[in-house]
């Protein structure tokens, strides 16, 4: 919604959509984007997945 409301890809060089590792499905913000056709870029905190989870400072 606010990424139409405020125009953000014109005003903008990218919208990145990045979900908050273990409070949301990653699947579930894709299904967003896909379904509102939105044109932004989806990334994930792949060091979640390459290490654990609850390591910092990797």
């Amino acid at each position: 919604d606010k990424v139409q409301r405020y125009d953000l890809p014109a005003r903008c060089r990218a919208v990145l959509f990045s979900p908050i590792f273990g409070r949301i499905d990653p699947r579930q913000i894709v299904e967003w984007i896909l379904a509102d056709k939105l044109n932004v870029r989806f990334q994930l905190q792949i060091h979640k997945f390459i290490w654990s989870p609850t390591q910092r400072g990797v």
